[in-house]
């Protein structure tokens, strides 16, 4: 968390590859699921939107309430332009978690999006 909350990018993957490979029950759900949905996090900062939607969607197989799973899903479909796709996700994510201020601050920018005059 320390290296997510310092955007520790790289430090954060490398550590979160090692904290699964230090993970010997595979059945440990909701564990394997938080460390993919950061994973995918990372993934998604770096522009790599092929792993980080695998890997969310991992996480969401694993724990469907994954809240982070959504988020960087929403994130995914606006970079490949469906803001209608990624506000259906966004408000998902809000309704597991109604005070997350990233997928706030992401509808926000939908909504302001969706209201701005056409070019």
């Amino acid at each position: 968390m320390r290296s997510l909350r310092g955007s520790d990018w790289a430090g954060m993957l490398a550590l979160l590859d090692r904290a699964d490979s230090l993970q010997r029950d595979r059945n440990a759900a909701v564990f394997l699921a938080t460390v993919g949905a950061k994973r995918a996090l990372g993934l998604l900062h770096f522009g790599r939107l092929d792993e980080a939607e695998r890997e969310a969607l991992r996480a969401t197989e694993l724990w469907p309430d994954n809240f982070d799973s959504g988020f960087v899903l929403a994130s995914v479909a606006l970079a490949r332009g469906h803001p209608d796709e990624a506000e259906r996700l966004v408000i998902g994510v809000l309704a597991k978690r109604p005070n997350d201020l990233g997928a706030r601050a992401l509808l926000e920018r939908l909504q302001a999006r969706r209201q701005a005059p056409a070019r």
